[in-house]
């Protein structure tokens, strides 16, 4: 494929993504989607925290997912994975993340035919609120069921631990973060920061991009067969066409995220919602990204202006 034609599937490809993630075919942008207002601001943003990353991390075992909680329908999913619906509870303890399903001994989250919603926990939690729920089961509180045995059907382990979905909360941007363990402050550090919500958010960024990426590179390899290039060369540089986009992709995700969810952002941008500044800071990598090496080129006397 010629160098040009291929300059432009990039810039394409660039292009579908950063709309991706805008929302500019959709109207709703991955950061609303992903309730990154709620992530970094109150006492539950790490129950976001832990839906957003068990999403990720669905979607990269390529099971086919949808996150409901923005609708924040009464008793309604937070999640649903290959047409499961899953309600995240992220709380202190394991009998308090399943506790908090249950109402007066009467579970809340029901689908249609009346069974209860599989309860995703912290990570660390799973074997405990198995436990819990075995005692919810037998105490004759879960619907439609009888035998605590079966227990593990009604809870999902999550992809953070409890501490860690914390972390997930707290921008690379800031310094001097802590959280709350087991009724003790913890101070959180730059490399907690680093694995746990640059690495959840990045993971997220690929996740989301894949799809798109495919796509492109699938165009790719067809077009370099129409053009009688040999069938291993041509599955080669889509693979490796694949590369940059999805780095791209994460990026534009990474960095909007991380800094508009950020005390620093909060500060510059007074009384504007963490969603509105990702949204506003995805628009500037993406030009930078996009844009940035024609413009430095053009400086540069590489190319002209036109």
């Amino acid at each position: 494929m010629a160098k040009t034609n291929q300059q432009i599937l990039d810039r394409a490809t660039d292009t579908s993504i950063a709309n991706h993630i805008l929302g500019n075919s959709t109207g709703e942008s991955l950061f609303q989607k992903h309730q990154i207002n709620d992530r970094f601001s109150g006492a539950r943003g790490h129950g976001h925290a832990g839906e957003l990353m068990g999403d990720t991390m669905d979607k990269l075992s390529l099971k086919k997912t949808s996150m409901e909680g923005n609708s924040h329908e009464k008793h309604g999913a937070d999640r649903v994975v290959n047409g499961v619906n899953i309600q995240t509870k992220y709380y202190s303890s394991a009998n308090k993340s399943i506790a908090a399903a249950f109402e007066n001994g009467v579970a809340k989250y029901r689908n249609p035919d009346g069974s209860m919603m599989k309860i995703e926990v912290p990570r660390d939690q799973y074997n405990k609120a198995v436990k819990a729920m075995a005692r919810r089961i037998k105490n004759g509180e879960v619907p439609n069921e009888t035998n605590p045995q079966n227990a593990a059907r009604y809870v999902k382990r999550g992809a953070l631990s409890y501490e860690h979905s914390q972390i997930a909360t707290k921008s690379i941007f800031d310094r001097g973060s802590t959280i709350v363990v087991d009724g003790q402050v913890k101070s959180v550090s730059f490399g907690q920061k680093l694995v746990y919500s640059v690495g959840s958010d990045f993971l997220t960024g690929v996740a989301n991009t894949v799809p798109t990426v495919i796509v492109s590179q699938v165009w790719y390899y067809v077009n370099a067969r129409w053009h009688r290039q040999d069938a291993d060369e041509a599955l080669k540089g889509a693979v490796l066409g694949s590369v940059k986009p999805i780095l791209v992709g994460a990026s534009i995700y990474t960095v909007s995220s991380q800094f508009g969810g950020s005390n620093l952002a909060k500060s510059i941008f007074k009384g504007v919602k963490a969603d509105k500044i990702t949204q506003r800071t995805a628009i500037g990598v993406t030009a930078a990204i996009t844009i940035g090496l024609d413009v430095v080129d053009c400086l540069r006397g590489r190319i002209s202006m036109q």
